[in-house]
């Protein structure tokens, strides 16, 4: 994404930061920020932060959510919930909150692993990520016990940073059903 982004002349000093979604999230719901870059004008230019979904993701969210009339599509960033489908951290049990459709299949084939009985896919519910940490904020009692998981390509990418220069640390979690 980086060297695409670089590519156009107008992102030459793109770069990638690794940070929280809590601290993302922030910056998305922040008013516009001064980039100390001037226009072509001479006028100072704003930074605006978005969340943009990952277009694969939202044709799984398309295929999940079957009664979205085709014309409107998903909007905004999905995020996948499998039913029945817990992690173990320490003595709580989360559910999980999935931004790729491949990654709440994959804890749910190591979790089929250990409980056999399960069905082999899971039943899987889409929603709007900004949606639901606005449903969050309203009633956190409601949300205790849900967590959200970064995508497997994301915990790659930071590993391999960290490999070059330590700074974030992405533990895995252990996958059961309640």
């Amino acid at each position: 994404m980086l060297k695409s982004m670089q590519k156009t002349h107008q992102a030459l000093e793109a770069r990638i930061y690794i940070m929280g979604l809590d601290k993302a999230y922030r910056m998305v719901i922040s008013n516009a920020s001064p980039s100390g870059i001037r226009g072509n004008l001479g006028q100072e230019l704003k930074m605006i932060f978005r969340f943009y979904p990952d277009q694969k993701q939202v044709k799984h969210a398309n295929n999940l959510k079957k009664n979205l009339n085709i014309m409107d599509g998903f909007k905004g960033v999905p995020i996948f919930i499998a039913d029945g489908l817990t992690i173990r951290k320490g003595n709580e049990e989360i559910v999980p909150i999935f931004f790729t459709k491949q990654d709440v299949e994959e804890s749910w084939s190591k979790m089929c692993k250990h409980n056999p009985d399960q069905p082999p896919k899971p039943v899987i519910r889409v929603s709007n990520l900004l949606e639901l940490i606005l449903k969050m904020e309203n009633s956190p009692k409601n949300f205790e016990t849900f967590g959200f998981f970064p995508p497997s390509e994301s915990v790659d990418f930071v590993q391999r940073e960290n490999r070059k220069n330590p700074s974030s640390r992405i533990v895995p979690g252990i996958f059961q059903k309640i």
